[in-house]
């Protein structure tokens, strides 16, 4: 199979380097009609391409979301299916740039949730991070966060227990 030219850019290597994807993601960056492409790419069947794919798009929509809102319930269905790290920690960041409706959030909160206890640590801080941002579009499920976050203080990892600590300040307690 054939990618185009901005995801084959993605290719080769291993799991442990992230190759081109700064490169994708600053050409996005000028481009921002390549976000299409560059989105297909979490679900190409090279899990390399679907990996760095997700960092790049991670990247691109931390100052321009609205990219985002035309793969809404891509992005979700991702959410809810991937099994694979890289792209849930990357997933878990941009579902919450997402403007979502209440059943949204809370079909949300349950995936992010089920991330606390991956074994990933990046997983899970990235799961702290996402159910906190969360809570900035409504309160419905504040005192849910506020208590995972809670827990997150005994975490084994200490990246974890640093992310809590850092959110029960946002929180003011």
């Amino acid at each position: 199979m054939s990618l185009p030219p901005l995801l084959n850019k993605l290719t080769g290597g291993d799991r442990r380097q992230i190759g081109r994807s700064e490169q994708v993601a600053t050409d996005v960056k000028l481009n921002p009609e390549l976000f299409p492409i560059l989105f297909s790419g979490l679900t190409c069947s090279d899990s390399l391409v679907r990996m760095r794919s997700a960092d790049a798009a991670e990247k691109v929509t931390r100052q321009n979301t609205g990219l985002l809102k035309p793969h809404k319930s891509a992005l979700l269905r991702i959410l809810e299916t991937s099994a694979e790290q890289e792209v849930c920690w990357h997933v878990a960041a941009m579902v919450p740039r997402l403007r979502l409706t209440v059943e949204e959030r809370k079909r949300v909160f349950v995936v992010l949730k089920s991330y606390l206890t991956a074994g990933s640590r990046i997983q899970r801080v990235m799961a702290l991070q996402g159910l906190v941002d969360l809570t900035d579009q409504g309160n419905e499920i504040r005192r849910q966060v506020v208590y995972l976050v809670k827990q997150a203080l005994d975490s084994d990892a200490p990246s974890v227990r640093a992310r809590a600590r850092k959110y029960m300040r946002k929180f003011n307690l």
